[in-house]
């Protein structure tokens, strides 16, 4: 018998809603999956499931709903593992209740001339933040 990720489904059953599949898929993200690994145990398309989104507040609710149970899922699992010896995750869950006093520093200043100047700290920074962040002051210094 094929498991979740090497049963195939037909191109139009990934865009046929059930009240099964509605279920399996909200129950992915409660567990805390990405939307994605919840389109494969529920055979939905991406496409599917945000177009429907879009289209179905009550739907979206329940997306958003079970997004916070699992958000809260993953939390209580870091913050298992911080307290056991993570320092890293440890630091993540500190800068999350506690940003004004464990984030990274950011400081944006605007001058007169219009000019934005961002100093920060790159702990943990993206190596691409520089150069996008070069990219969007040059955009808006041309408008």
């Amino acid at each position: 018998m094929p498991n979740d990720r090497t049963q195939r489904t037909s191109p139009d059953a990934r865009t046929q809603r059930s009240q099964d599949r509605d279920r399996i898929f909200l129950n992915a993200l409660a567990d805390g999956w990405s939307v994605t690994v919840a389109c494969q145990r529920s055979h939905y398309g991406r496409a599917t499931v945000y177009e429907r989104r879009l289209s179905n507040s009550s739907f979206a609710t329940a997306w958003d709903l079970a997004v916070a149970q699992g958000t809260d899922r993953l939390e209580d699992a870091a913050f298992e593992r911080a307290t056991n010896g993570s320092d890293t995750l440890l630091m993540f869950l500190l800068r999350g209740r506690r940003p004004e006093r464990f984030r990274e520093n950011l400081n944006a200043k605007s001058e007169l001339t219009g000019t934005v100047v961002f100093e920060w700290s790159p702990i943990g920074a993206r190596p691409e933040t520089p150069s996008m962040l070069k990219a969007m002051s040059e955009s808006t210094s041309t408008e």
